[in-house]
């Protein structure tokens, strides 16, 4: 494990901590969370977007288009 940070090629060099593992990393490669977006997290520790928590979708429209009406069989 290296003793510094390598920032090299980074376009600014700006030292910030991981909010889920605690490790140094560049600011420009934390971004925020999937799931939590206050979190600034690493690329390793970024979670997906819960789909759960994503509104429901619409229902699909599946009614039977140009019904006929209902006549008694005699």
């Amino acid at each position: 494990m290296a003793l510094y940070l390598d920032t090299r090629g980074k376009p600014r060099l700006t030292v910030a901590i991981c909010d889920r593992c605690h490790m140094k990393k560049a600011l420009v490669d934390l971004r925020p969370d999937g799931d939590s977006p206050g979190l600034q997290v690493c690329d390793d520790c970024r979670d997906v977007k819960d789909p759960y928590k994503l509104p429901p979708r619409r229902p699909e429209d599946i009614s039977v288009p140009n019904p006929r009406t209902e006549e008694p069989l005699e």
